[in-house]
């Protein structure tokens, strides 16, 4: 029997994942239990916060998306774009903002939202004006960190995260299959993690479990789960750089060592 993985990501953003893993002999279910919805924000209103600002900040694909999907039918955007510096934490989101033309700062050794701030300490940038393109559930540390040093960031919301609710169907292939020792649940976000553990969580849960990076880690660890069999006990896995092929890389290294 082929090992198995679940993910629990979007099917769009996870179709490059699925089938890298599929290449490599694994099987693998796409089961979302996340929702994303873009915002359309006012032109005026996108076009002041542009303008007022020396600095973008994006944590993800989806909040590049959002704001590409709001000046798509706007060309006079453009031009303040390229004028930005672009903050980014992670190499998809930073390859995915390179488009918007603007000068690419260096990513974070770490891809999380410390180690970003702790770049931003580094290069001396406590003076500029930042804009931080974030989602409804986006971690808070951002805009609360500059708070409390004196430094200018504005949040702009250009995305919703909703749960999404499982059919009984996909509950009950996900309850046969994580108590099998060669599977495993892959989770991108910490919303991924809150929609998975509020409806499958007070299962026995005996498979692996990866996150993509530190903060989807966390997230794990705050509920508490207790997973594994009697005498080995799991702990959350993480690639040591958060891209998809280390996490690949991760994910095989964990099956080759247990099988």
């Amino acid at each position: 029997m082929k090992p198995l993985i679940i993910l629990t990501r979007p099917i769009l953003d996870s179709e490059s994942l699925t089938t890298k893993l599929k290449k490599l002999d694994f099987d693998v279910i796409q089961i979302p239990f996340i929702e994303i919805r873009y915002k359309k924000v006012d032109f005026q209103t996108l076009e002041y916060l542009l303008g007022n600002c020396s600095s973008l900040i994006f944590t993800s694909v989806n909040a590049v998306r959002g704001l590409q999907m709001n000046i798509e039918n706007n060309p006079s955007i453009n031009p303040l774009l390229k004028k930005k510096e672009i903050y980014t934490i992670g190499e998809k989101t930073f390859d995915s903002a390179r488009h918007f033309g603007g000068e690419m700062k260096s990513l974070p050794a770490a891809y999380h939202a410390k180690s970003l701030l702790e770049l931003i300490i580094k290069e001396n940038d406590r003076d500029k004006n930042f804009l931080f393109i974030a989602g409804n559930k986006s971690k808070r540390e951002i805009p609360n960190w500059f708070g409390e040093n004196g430094v200018k960031c504005t949040t702009l919301e250009i995305y919703e995260n909703f749960f999404l609710k499982v059919s009984e169907s996909q509950k009950s292939l996900i309850l046969e299959s994580i108590v099998r020792k060669d599977a495993c649940v892959i989770f991108h976000s910490p919303s991924g993690v809150n929609s998975f553990c509020e409806q499958i969580a007070k299962n026995d849960i005996k498979c692996a479990l990866f996150a993509i990076g530190e903060t989807t880690k966390e997230e794990i660890q705050k509920w508490k789960l207790k997973w594994g069999y009697e005498n080995e006990k799991w702990t959350v896995i993480t690639p040591s750089i958060s891209n998809e092929n280390e996490l690949i890389k991760t994910v095989q290294e964990f099956f080759n060592q247990v099988f």
